[in-house]
């Protein structure tokens, strides 16, 4: 009984962790405003949600970017000009 209880206290923990955020700096290679979204130079798509603007980025500028991946998508939560 105890086992059950610990494999299923390890399976629930792991199920609830949270997503780890990653950062990211590269040059803005193109820009998708249909799909809010900017694919760096790498050729990674990185899409941005309401509050971050496509607009604001430029082809050629540098970028760093906080994002978490969710579905397979790249989902940015914090984006600034790389100095």
């Amino acid at each position: 009984m105890m086992r059950l209880v610990l494999a299923t206290a390890a399976i629930s923990l792991a199920l609830a962790a949270p997503v780890m955020a990653k950062e990211i700096s590269g040059t803005v290679a193109s820009i998708d405003k249909a799909g809010d979204a900017i694919v760096l130079s790498s050729g990674k798509v990185f899409h941005l949600p309401e509050g971050i603007e496509v607009e604001t980025f430029k082809v050629g500028e540098k970028v760093h970017l906080v994002y978490a991946t969710k579905n397979g998508r790249a989902l940015v939560s914090k984006a600034e000009t790389a100095m």
